[in-house]
């Protein structure tokens, strides 16, 4: 699943709310997916990938994601929350 924004506008994935004005792109989410799913640190292996196209923020989620929300947990600026309801 892609989902792309402009900067200020809140998007919802499945369970996961996403600040784009937060997001500094440190990765951490990324890391953090792969250290909880696979025991190692690896952007390659993370079911989230975090990236910057121009002034726009692009987050995709992998269809193998399992919902974990590590990436919220060690989202160290409050880019990443769990918002409520949810769909897919």
């Amino acid at each position: 699943m892609v989902i792309e924004w402009l900067v200020g506008v809140y998007v919802t994935a499945s369970r996961v709310m996403v600040n784009p004005e937060r997001c500094v792109g440190c990765l951490a989410c990324q890391l953090a997916c792969s250290l909880k799913n696979y025991g190692s640190f690896s952007l390659s292996k993370a079911m989230i990938r975090i990236s910057r196209v121009g002034g726009a923020m692009r987050v995709e989620y992998s269809e193998d994601c399992k919902g974990c929300l590590e990436c919220v947990k060690w989202c160290l600026y409050g880019a990443l929350t769990v918002g409520g309801g949810g769909g897919g």
